[in-house]
């Protein structure tokens, strides 16, 4: 994925140590991406130092312990952290406090509580990429540290350095409000950094793609009702003289800068007809298979019938496309 024009590697896209990482994660509620009441921190630990929710979390409250060590060096304790940027300088650094406001759902058109990414040494915060869809950048490029202290404002009171520089497998813990009668609560996910990830070929790359729509039917229903679209991605080398292992890494990345066309088919006539059916990339998902999802909401002006679909990506070097797909709105 690209963050304000800067390539990340995806958490499930075989990172390496020396990349720069997206953890990124995505709120879901009924059905629909939405935006939680305070998001707090993301913090990392070793998972294979912390082999259940025990040893970081809290019996009682069931958020990240007090206490725990700050030294990189230490495996049991806290390995980077990533704060809301929030705005010190007016008054304004995240307190995730409701009485005062200063809550990430108040500030979420606010640059300076949600600044756009730059690569520095200092984690600049977590960065909203839309409804729902947030992501910190654990850079492995640089001597990274973020503070650790809720009570402060960002970039004041301690630092921690980053301590997930090694091959390993590590747990990145969400501390979440998600509405303003609810308690705080974690989320707890998984990645790993690799060290297997540089490749040479000597030989262009042939590959072959192929995508299947498993969305044959949509019901028209009332306004504004959502469902998704999915399309499963296949991707295979078909290089002989790469090793089995070669080509199950490659298979592995991950497609990039999905876009996705629909169009409407009126056969009705004399000549078939075509009207485009606008899109938003910006709600274009992609799973860690490479499994493709598009929300397709109906409206007032959505008409019943048949529909095409193509999707378009990027695979390393190479632009694909799919072969057309029907679906069917009734």
């Amino acid at each position: 994925m690209q963050l304000n024009n800067y390539p990340l590697v995806d958490r499930y896209n075989r990172p390496g140590v020396n990349s720069p990482v997206a953890i990124r994660t995505q709120f879901i509620n009924n059905g629909l991406y939405f935006d939680p009441y305070d998001i707090s921190a993301c913090t990392i630990f070793s998972k294979y130092a912390n082999t259940s929710p025990s040893s970081v979390l809290d019996s009682a409250t069931q958020l990240i312990k007090t206490g725990l060590s700050l030294s990189p060096a230490n495996r049991l304790g806290v390995l980077m952290n990533f704060e809301i940027s929030g705005n010190p300088d007016a008054g304004k650094g995240h307190t995730g406090n409701p009485d005062d406001g200063l809550v990430t759902s108040e500030y979420l058109a606010d640059s300076t509580w949600f600044p756009a990414y730059t690569p520095h040494s200092q984690a600049s915060g977590i960065h909203r990429i839309g409804v729902g869809d947030y992501v910190a950048v654990l850079d492995g490029t640089r001597d990274l540290s973020g503070g650790f202290n809720l009570n402060y404002g960002y970039e004041l009171g301690p630092q921690v350095e980053n301590g997930a520089s090694t091959v390993a497998e590590y747990i990145d813990i969400w501390t979440v409000r998600m509405n303003a009668a609810s308690e705080y609560q974690t989320f707890i996910n998984n990645f790993t950094l690799y060290n297997d990830t540089f490749l040479t070929l000597t030989e262009e790359l042939l590959l072959t793609a192929s995508n299947k729509l498993r969305t044959k039917h949509i019901s028209l229903g009332p306004e504004n009702i959502t469902q998704d679209l999915v399309i499963t991605t296949d991707l295979t080398v078909q290089n002989r003289n790469l090793t089995e292992e070669v080509k199950n890494i490659i298979q592995e990345y991950s497609i990039q800068n999905v876009k996705i066309d629909i169009k409407r088919v009126d056969e009705g006539g004399a000549i078939p007809s075509v009207e485009t059916i606008s899109t938003d990339d910006a709600f274009i998902r992609v799973t860690g298979d490479n499994t493709i999802t598009y929300p397709f909401t109906s409206s007032a002006s959505t008409r019943a019938g048949n529909y095409v679909l193509q999707v378009y990506y990027e695979f390393l070097t190479q632009k694909l496309q799919s072969q057309p797909m029907y679906f069917v709105i009734d």
